[in-house]
């Protein structure tokens, strides 16, 4: 929204004496102006024709300046690193299967497959894929190119039938996004006729609440659907074989908000609820669901909120007073909700505080355990706390690993994890 008009209706903020109001109002129908008559709005219609011609054009200068880039040696390697069939398949654990996204030469828009634990095991030549997914294929047979952008499947417990996911796909390439459920285990869209669930292209939020049942921020049309940002400030209750237009909303977030959220999903034998609201990119407000009363959290909005089990984990990105301690920025303190929620942030413990010779990169989670990965002296340590009858007990320090980083296997069904690095998988 243009300065002015965020002014005019903001009066209160027109303070001072008289001639500095009339040189703020000045300014304001300046402003106006611009915005009415800016002579390069055309470029906001990234995919029209006359803007892709103008970017052909100045692709075209930069190109008989400087080259074509895919004539260079740098690009050639960097194409060869990226077609190589010996990178490792990153994996992702999802019920039984571990699924996994390639591209490589054979597959420019890429393939997306899974396999069992078994499989993965084998060397890479010798893993027996199963397909789900050719994006290369999917976009001949529509006339559409599809890029890959994610799955995200209900996440509701280990007994919860993980056969169906809500696809994420980008045509062209775009941020945007349109959604359109996918069932795995039969290789195929679920049509909306069949009650499947279909959204249009746009930045979109969405997850399941239930089988029926999703949650979901997008432009519907309706005034207040997005935020100035272009990204959802509502969340709908959207149910199966419904229009979604008439899903009713149960969050609202400022039009002047980043983007606003919510989710259900199982965590280590809780269910937990939450909204949110992204204020800045940096700084957020969460509410989470407890004990059926929806409970805004009162901690500073620039932290970093995350759940295991039955707790909070916050991560500090300023220091931190609170009931006489204190917590430097970077530090990781884990608190039981229940206690978080009584008021009693005595209970508050240190998982991990920065020195001057030590910082967080990371953490990853598996069914138990919880392992950090901190930067000492430009080394990755591996420290294993493990979360045993509602306590957290330090199980030991990995030092000397280099470079390496964790990468998460499994947080559900068992103790399964690798560390990856200089191209190794262990």
């Amino acid at each position: 929204m243009p300065w002015a008009l965020r002014m005019a209706q903001r009066p209160g903020k027109l303070r001072g004496c008289f001639m500095c109001n009339i040189v703020r109002m000045g300014h304001a129908l300046s402003e106006l102006q611009f915005f009415k008559f800016d002579p390069h709005q055309w470029l906001e219609e990234v995919n029209g024709e006359k803007c892709l011609e103008w970017a052909k054009e100045r692709n075209e200068k930069t190109f008989q300046k400087f080259g074509q880039p895919d004539k260079t040696k740098l690009y050639r390697n960097i194409l060869d690193i990226l077609e190589s069939k010996d990178k490792i398949a990153y994996v992702e654990k999802i019920g039984d299967f571990y699924y996994n996204f390639w591209q490589d030469a054979n597959h420019v828009k890429g393939i997306w497959r899974r396999c069992t634990l078994e499989e993965y095991r084998k060397s890479a030549a010798d893993i027996n894929w199963e397909l789900v997914l050719d994006l290369d294929e999917l976009s001949k047979a529509e006339g559409q190119t599809w890029v890959w952008h994610r799955p995200t499947f209900i996440n509701l417990g280990p007994e919860e039938k993980h056969d169906i996911c809500l696809l994420s796909l980008s045509p062209g390439g775009s941020d945007a996004e349109v959604i359109r459920e996918f069932n795995v285990d039969k290789k195929a869209f679920v049509p909306p006729e069949e009650g499947g669930f279909t959204i249009k292209e746009c930045k979109t939020n969405v997850s399941y609440k239930s089988r029926d049942v999703v949650l979901v921020g997008t432009d519907t049309g309706a005034a207040n659907d997005m935020t100035d940002s272009g990204y959802p400030a509502q969340v709908r209750e959207w149910k199966r074989g419904t229009a979604l237009a008439d899903a009713p909303i149960v969050y609202q977030v400022e039009k002047s908000d980043i983007v606003g959220y919510a989710s259900r999903y199982y965590d280590r034998g809780i269910i937990h609820e939450s909204r949110g609201r992204a204020i800045t990119f940096f700084t957020s407000e969460h509410v989470y669901l407890h004990d059926g009363e929806w409970k805004k959290l009162d901690v500073p909005d620039d932290m970093n909120v995350s759940t295991f089990c039955d707790r909070f984990q916050f991560q500090l990105r300023s220091d931190w007073q609170v009931e006489g301690q204190s917590f430097t920025q970077g530090s990781l303190l884990s608190i039981p909700m229940a206690a978080f929620f009584r008021g009693e942030l005595s209970k508050l413990e240190v998982l991990f505080a920065p020195s001057a010779s030590e910082s967080l990169e990371d953490t990853t989670g598996t069914k138990n355990f919880l392992i950090l990965s901190i930067l000492e002296d430009v080394k990755i340590k591996l420290v294993f706390w493990e979360y045993k009858a509602g306590s957290w007990v330090q199980r030991g320090v990995e030092k000397g690993l280099g470079t390496e980083s964790v990468s998460l296997s499994s947080v559900q069904a068992g103790e399964v994890g690798w560390v990856l690095g200089l191209g190794v998988s262990n």
